[in-house]
Order: C-alpha cells, then structure tokens, then sequence
C-alpha cells in the first residue's frame, strides 16, 4: 500500500524522489514475498508466516488488485 502511495504521488506531484521510494519497496517485496510453489510464481501476503514446504497459506483480500495494475502500466 504504501508503494503504491509513493507511486500515485510521482504522478500527481511529478516528483521522481517518490517513484524512487515506491521503486525501493517494490523491489524489496518482489525479493522477499514471491515464491515458486507448484512451478508457479506467487506473490505471499508477506514475508513470513505464508509459505509452508507442502503449502501456502493465501487470501485473496489481502490483495490490492489496482495496485499490481498500477505497478505494470
């Protein structure tokens, strides 16, 4: 969430020192929250307490669907 605020506010402000922030955590929740379960890439609600070596616990309301959209455009 607070990624995506960084990254609403570059665009609003079009001030690069908060798309550098956004970028900061984007990259640290890409290295430690997704994980190859099943052959597939998954994105964990956080970095620990989710992954098990048999399975994952996952729910999807933690997921703030606008936001990836934000992050891939």
């Amino acid at each position: 969430m607070i990624a995506w605020a960084l990254l609403r506010a570059q665009q609003q402000w079009q001030d690069s020192a908060y798309g550098t922030a956004s970028d900061a955590i984007t990259s640290a929740l890409l290295k430690f929250t997704v994980v190859t379960f099943a052959g597939r890439q998954v994105m964990l609600p956080g970095a620990k307490g989710f992954y098990f070596n048999d399975h994952l616990n996952l729910n999807p309301s933690y997921f703030i669907f606008p936001a990836w959209q934000a992050f891939a455009a």
